[in-house]
């Protein structure tokens, strides 16, 4: 990995996956005082958080999309936009590298939501 590459995932790590300074510095092997003096210099801090405002918004809209979705079982507007919303924003996009174990406990919760919402068939 090239120091340009390095610092690319750094800065990746530290925004996007929201890792701590140390562990971003130990894993791409850059110094921990220079990681933290460039990610000072260059705002990762704030652009962490204008990041995790963004996905916040982005599950919020999601969220209501499937509660109207849901709650108007007839509303075929609603159900595709609902299905669109998903397909716009799929979940690897706007929520970084999550834990396995949440992301089967999120599927395992839309998959539910998606059967109630269907009913049995039987």
């Amino acid at each position: 990995m090239t120091r340009a590459e390095a610092w690319h995932e750094a800065r990746r790590l530290v925004v996007e996956e929201q890792w701590g300074y140390s562990e971003a510095a130990k894993a791409v092997g850059l110094p921990l005082s220079s990681l933290q003096k460039r990610a000072a210099r260059e705002g990762w801090q704030n652009q962490r958080q204008a990041d995790n405002s963004y996905h916040a918004q982005v599950r919020a809209l999601k969220v209501a999309a499937l509660k109207k979705a849901t709650e108007n079982p007839g509303d075929a507007q609603a159900i595709y936009a609902w299905v669109k919303m998903e397909q716009a924003w799929p979940e690897h996009r706007y929520g970084g590298a999550q834990d396995p174990a949440t992301r089967r406990a999120a599927a395992l919760e839309m998959f539910e939501a998606l059967i109630d919402y269907l009913g049995d068939e039987d």
